[in-house]
């Protein structure tokens, strides 16, 4: 199954699988994913929620709880993560600090959002062969193969975008700009 990629469930998506591969620590690379995301889709719950908990682990405790209440009212009564995010909300206003990690925090398992997660980017990589004139999404393409760790894909994709923006340069400098964070990603792997 294709899941079509939007421009702020990407990078979250990628910022998931970095916590993970982290055993729940929010890295700096995770941390501006998140960030990426929410400056996409300021109401990405996913980049919420991770945005707040670092907030939290950093010590701003006040800061990082006003976030996941604005985000626990944001959240539809329908909305299966509301349950686990209001007893975090009331473990941390309890203890004043994020409680230690869990083996069954909320979320899918690590296989299951890597299998999301490459059918987010297969989606991306068909679209773009498709239609191939989008300069954001080339450098969203060569992050996530990143961040998976497909440096072969990482590296096709960042030559067909160079050789399809070969005479402009803002879109190189966007490109050159992303095969720096990826090499930065792919060396902390």
């Amino acid at each position: 199954m294709m899941i079509a990629p939007s421009d702020a469930g990407l990078p979250a998506m990628l910022g998931e699988i970095k916590v993970l591969q982290g055993g729940g620590a929010i890295s700096p690379d995770a941390r501006a994913l998140f960030e990426r995301s929410l400056s996409d889709d300021p109401n990405e719950p996913a980049a919420r929620y991770y945005v707040a908990k670092a907030k939290i682990s950093d010590g701003d405790t006040v800061g990082g709880l006003a976030q996941w209440r604005a985000l626990l009212a944001a959240l539809p009564s329908t909305d299966t993560r509301r349950s686990a995010l209001a007893q975090q909300i009331a473990d941390v206003e309890r203890t004043g600090r994020l409680a230690p990690a869990r083996s069954s925090e909320a979320g899918p398992p690590p296989a299951e959002l890597t299998d999301a997660i490459r059918g987010m980017v297969d989606g991306l990589a068909a679209r773009l062969r498709d239609q191939p004139d989008d300069p954001p999404g080339w450098v969203r393409l060569v992050r996530a193969y990143a961040v998976l760790g497909e440096t072969d894909k990482r590296d096709e994709a960042l030559r067909t975008a160079r050789t399809r923006y070969a005479g402009r340069p803002d879109e190189l400098s966007q490109l050159a700009a992303a095969a720096s964070t990826a090499a930065t990603m792919a060396a902390g792997r």
